[in-house]
């Protein structure tokens, strides 16, 4: 469950910063 949680919220910064660094 920790490891789904934490991959869950990993994804969540990727995308939150993807869309403010596209680069």
């Amino acid at each position: 469950k920790g490891d789904v949680a934490r991959a869950s919220r990993q994804g969540w910064f990727s995308r939150f910063f993807s869309v403010i660094s596209p680069f």
